[in-house]
């Protein structure tokens, strides 16, 4: 099994997190560090991988192939992207993917959290690595990542949340709130408590006055002291 180290270039999303279909032709040029080739196991019926992928040393081994699948091979020269997807790279780590972007509309709100994500978007953000299907002319297509995957880790075409949704969280989160509040605690912390409960009855509100769209002020909520104390010990807040 040879080792090959190529730059690719695959398209990228109008607008990530908003507009998934990629007819403005954006870019973005990646490193393929990994084997040669790969061979993914297809069910010919379902077009699906039923297993896999293997490499060519793997498969040299005598593997056995799965009743009603066949080995497709896939030249990770010629096809960098497919093998990105699939194949056992090496260079996830070379890479700096800790740059942060936030979709239009989304804007800071002193004591919320704010939704972004993270950039350069890699090929297994704007790709299923595990929808990937075959034909029986061993064609590959692959599937582009959702707007609800992108926004709520959820696969497919889920519902994006609305306000309603916005103000049945807020509702559930200061029902979860009402054990933190108890008669003898600082009057500091007390305070604290009083401020995040107030800040849950104000978010819909504020996240409408500042144009935040709803799918995003979901994920927006109000920072509990909780996470503030955690932050403080060391960890972060996390972020959307």
């Amino acid at each position: 099994m040879a080792m090959i180290e190529l730059d690719f270039e695959f398209n990228l999303p109008n607008q990530h997190c908003v507009d998934h279909s990629q007819s403005e032709g954006k870019t973005r040029t990646a490193t393929y560090d990994g084997p040669d080739k790969i061979f993914l196991i297809v069910n010919n019926n379902t077009g699906k991988e039923e297993m896999g992928p293997i490499t060519e040393t793997e498969k040299a081994d005598g593997r056995p192939v799965p009743e009603d699948c066949r080995y497709v091979e896939v030249d990770c020269i010629t096809n960098p992207l497919v093998c990105q997807l699939r194949a056992p790279v090496i260079d996830e780590m070379e890479e700096d993917y800790t740059g942060l972007e936030h979709p239009p509309g989304v804007v800071d709100i002193p004591g919320f959290m704010k939704f972004h994500y993270q950039v350069p978007l890699r090929p297994q953000d704007v790709y299923d690595p595990l929808d990937i299907t075959v034909d029986e002319n061993d064609n590959i297509h692959l599937t582009k990542r959702s707007l609800s995957w992108a926004i709520m880790g959820v696969d497919g075409e889920a519902r994006l949340p609305n306000w309603d949704d916005v103000r049945n969280k807020r509702m559930q989160l200061i029902k979860n709130s009402d054990s933190e509040i108890t008669d003898d605690m600082p009057e500091d912390l007390r305070a604290k408590w009083m401020d995040y409960r107030q800040r849950l009855r104000d978010w819909p509100g504020l996240m409408q006055e500042a144009g935040v769209p709803p799918e995003f002020a979901y994920n927006m909520e109000p920072i509990d002291p909780a996470s503030e104390v955690e932050a403080l010990n060391g960890g972060d807040l996390y972020d959307i």
